[in-house]
């Protein structure tokens, strides 16, 4: 197995290019980063096969550009993107019809000013998203996708449902007043697109195949009862009582996250990436019950933050190789770095943080 990190480039930094028996790294940056990294490669790469091929890079400041990558144009690829205390994973999967892209929630709006997600596809010239997923009702996993309207073409997409057009009275009373109505807008957009929209609650036990890649939903579990969806829809009712807006807002803002679907990409035999939104540990047990997933990649849910959506216990049955964190500096704190470290050593994993620059795993 051949890991090619990029960490981000420092002011003034260089890039430094080594071959380690079958490994190669492409490194921006200072000698710090340059040894530490070597020292680990050395032992990732003792007990892989040489014909397995897993590339991670990180991807830095505006000064980072894409020729500086390794061997990145004749594999399929993953990006966890760098967009804050939010979501947004892009898949690049090379198939015998061509490039398929696959989007798995959208982020936040902005970031820094920026708009990581239309940037993206902007920079690699993406103008048609095969497949597009929103895991559950929650902006930090919508927001990008606003910008796509009238710039790039959807052919379908799941999503825990339709469109939905609150009560003009539930947007004083709840703070993301610009979700529900951007998100009423993107449906509209989708319609106008006709855009096959699935429900998430369909999705139970599907799979979607691009080529050799498999991309299959594991919760919802057939039968899931979508609490989160139920609520949303009440809050359409224009007739509703201000104790019933009360009620519902609250019941939906407790439930959402524990409706997110949760993704598994393989290839043949191989889990290669598992995708969880912001699902609980109790629905992440429940996606695993009977059965194997040792994913090459996991992105841990709901931002590394509150024990109650991971566990020592899940991770000692997934052991991923690499645990992505989608977390800003912000809301990173030395208890959530210890969390994550007692997790990475249950599960014998290699952590990073989007915080440090876009995630890229070449498949």
């Amino acid at each position: 197995m051949r890991y090619c990190l990029n960490i981000k480039r420092h002011q003034g930094g260089e890039v430094v290019q080594t071959t380690l028996d079958s490994y190669r790294t492409a490194i921006h940056g200072s000698e710090v980063y340059y040894q530490y990294l070597t020292e680990h490669q050395r032992g990732i790469v003792e007990n892989q096969a040489d014909d397995e091929i897993l590339e991670v890079r990180y991807r830095g400041d505006e000064n980072y550009r894409v020729g500086d990558e390794v061997d990145s144009n004749f594999m399929s690829e993953l990006y966890i993107l760098d967009a804050g205390r939010a979501d947004c994973t892009v898949l690049l999967l090379d198939t015998p019809q061509g490039r398929r892209t696959v989007v798995v929630d959208g982020g936040g709006k902005y970031h820094k000013n920026r708009k990581p997600l239309l940037e993206f596809l902007v920079r690699r010239n993406i103008t048609v998203i095969d497949l597009l997923i929103l895991t559950h009702l929650h902006q930090d996993h919508f927001g990008g996708f606003v910008h796509l309207i009238d710039r790039v073409q959807v052919r379908r997409a799941v999503a825990p449902c339709g469109d939905l057009r609150f009560a003009d009275r539930v947007y004083p009373v709840y703070g993301d007043r610009e979700f529900y109505r951007e998100y009423h807008d993107f449906f509209q957009y989708l319609e106008r697109s006709e855009t096959e929209l699935i429900r998430s609650a369909d999705c139970a036990g599907r799979t979607f195949t691009f080529g050799d890649y498999v991309l299959e939903c594991l919760y919802p579990l057939q039968n899931s009862t979508q609490r989160s969806v139920a609520y949303a829809q009440k809050l359409c009712d224009p007739n509703l009582t201000e104790e019933a807006m009360a009620w519902n807002l609250t019941a939906y803002k407790q439930t959402c996250n524990e409706d997110s679907s949760i993704w598994l990409l393989r290839k043949g035999s191989t889990d290669l990436v598992l995708l969880s939104g912001d699902s609980t540990d109790e629905a992440m047990r429940a996606a695993l019950c009977g059965r194997q997933a040792r994913p090459r990649l996991q992105k841990l849910s709901h931002h590394g933050i509150c024990t109650r959506y991971f566990s020592e216990y899940v991770q000692k049955i997934l052991k991923p190789e690499i645990l992505v964190v989608s977390v800003d500096e912000t809301h990173y704190t030395e208890e959530m770095g210890a969390q994550i470290d007692t997790l990475c050593a249950a599960g014998d994993s290699q952590c990073y943080y989007t915080f440090q620059g876009d995630v890229n795993i070449s498949l």
